[in-house]
C-alpha cells in the first residue's frame, strides 16, 4: 500500500513539473508574440489627442456630408476598438459622421497611471470632443460604457444629443449577482490569469476567421491585425485598474437618472432579457424621456457582431427630435 501512494505521489509531482513548465513556456510565448504583434499594429489607423495629463488618445473620424456627430464608445477589455466597431461605424456614416474612441487602455491609445475613475474618463472624452469642435453629439456605447454614459450625460447635459445604448451596462445592474461589479471583477481577474499565461493564444476565440465573419468590412490584414490586438491589448495594467474601481464608479452613478431631456435608445440583448427577469425594467428606470425607447433583439451581448442587422436597424429607424 505505501508503495502505491509513494507511486501516486510521484506521479502527481511528475504532473505538475510538467505543468508548470507548460506554463512557463506559453507564457514566454505569449510574451514574445505580443512584443512583435505591438510592432505590427503601432501605427495601424486613428489620430490622437493628448489629454491634460499627456496622454494620447486614438480615434477615428468616418467622415460624411451628415450634420449629426455619433460618438462610438467599447465595453470592457477590447483589443482594438477601431476594428471591433468598423463595420457598424460605415453601416451609420449616412447619417452620421461617425468618432470611434479608444479610451486609454484601449487600441492604439495610451496605458495611464491617472486613475480610471469615472470622473476622469468623461473628463478625458468632453477634452476630445472639445479638440475636434463638437458641441453637440450621440453617444452611442456598448456594455461599460454605459456607467461613463450615465455619468457623462449628467455632466455635461447640454452637449448630449440622445445617448443609444448597445446592451449597456446600468448602475441598477450591481444588484444582479452575475452582473454586479465585485463578479465582474472576479471573472476578468481570472481572464487576466488566463491571458498571461498565453493560454489564451492556444484557443483563439477572436481570430481572422472570427473577424472576418463578425466584421466584414476588415481586409485580410486588418483582420490579422484585429486578432494580434485581441491577444495582447485587453486585461493590460490600465484595463484592470479601470475593472478595480468598477464597484466604486457603479456607486457614483446608482442613483443618477439620464436628463430627462435627453432621449436614450436601448438596444438590449434578448438572451440577456430572458436570462434576468428584471433586465428590462431597470433599463427602462433610467429614462424618463418620452421619446426615449427599449426593444430586445435577437443576439448575444456584443449585438454588433452577432445581429448587426438587427442592431443598425433600430437605431436608423429610432424617430427622435
Amino acid at each position: 500500500m505505501k508503495k502505491v501512494i509513494k507511486l501516486i505521489g510521484k506521479v502527481l509531482l511528475g504532473f505538475v513539473i510538467l505543468l508548470i513548465m507548460f506554463l512557463v513556456i506559453t507564457s514566454v510565448w505569449h510574451h514574445i508574440m505580443s512584443k512583435k504583434d505591438r510592432e505590427r499594429f503601432s501605427n495601424a489607423y486613428g489620430e490622437y489627442y493628448t489629454t491634460e495629463n499627456g496622454d494620447k488618445i486614438n480615434y477615428t473620424l468616418y467622415d460624411s456630408n451628415s450634420d449629426k456627430i455619433a460618438v462610438l464608445l467599447p465595453g470592457f477589455a477590447y483589443g482594438s476598438v477601431h476594428y471591433t466597431f468598423d463595420s457598424l461605424a460605415k453601416e451609420l456614416n449616412d447619417e452620421y459622421k461617425v468618432v470611434i474612441v479608444e479610451p486609454l487602455g484601449y487600441g492604439l491609445s495610451d496605458q495611464t497611471d491617472t486613475e480610471r475613475t469615472v470622473e476622469n474618463y468623461c473628463s478625458e472624452l468632453h477634452g476630445l470632443m472639445n479638440y475636434l469642435g463638437y458641441d453637440k453629439y450621440t453617444l452611442i456605447g456598448h456594455s461599460m460604457s454605459g456607467i461613463y454614459m450615465t455619468y457623462y450625460s449628467n455632466e455635461y447635459t447640454s452637449e448630449v444629443e440622445a445617448l443609444i445604448g448597445i446592451d449597456e451596462y446600468v448602475p441598477q445592474m450591481r444588484d444582479i449577482k452575475d452582473t454586479s461589479p465585485e463578479t465582474q471583477q472576479t471573472v476578468w481577474k481570472i481572464s487576466r490569469c488566463y491571458i498571461f499565461l498565453g493560454l489564451d493564444r492556444l484557443m483563439p476565440t477572436y481570430d481572422r476567421e472570427f473577424a472576418k465573419e463578425k466584421i466584414p468590412t476588415l481586409t485580410d490584414e486588418e483582420a490579422d491585425l484585429f486578432a494580434a490586438m485581441d491577444k495582447t491589448i485587453p486585461t493590460n495594467k490600465t484595463q484592470m485598474s479601470e475593472i478595480g474601481l468598477m464597484p466604486e464608479n457603479v456607486d457614483k452613478c446608482y442613483d443618477m437618472k439620464i436628463p430627462e431631456n435627453i432621449p436614450v435608445l436601448q438596444v438590449l440583448s434578448k438572451d440577456n432579457c430572458e436570462m434576468y427577469p428584471e433586465y428590462t425594467k431597470i433599463h427602462e428606470d433610467i429614462t424618463a424621456n418620452s421619446q426615449s425607447r427599449t426593444v430586445a433583439i435577437d443576439g448575444e451581448h456584443c449585438l454588433y457582431f452577432y445581429n448587426l442587422d438587427g442592431l443598425v436597424n433600430e437605431i436608423k429607424n429610432w424617430e427622435h427630435e
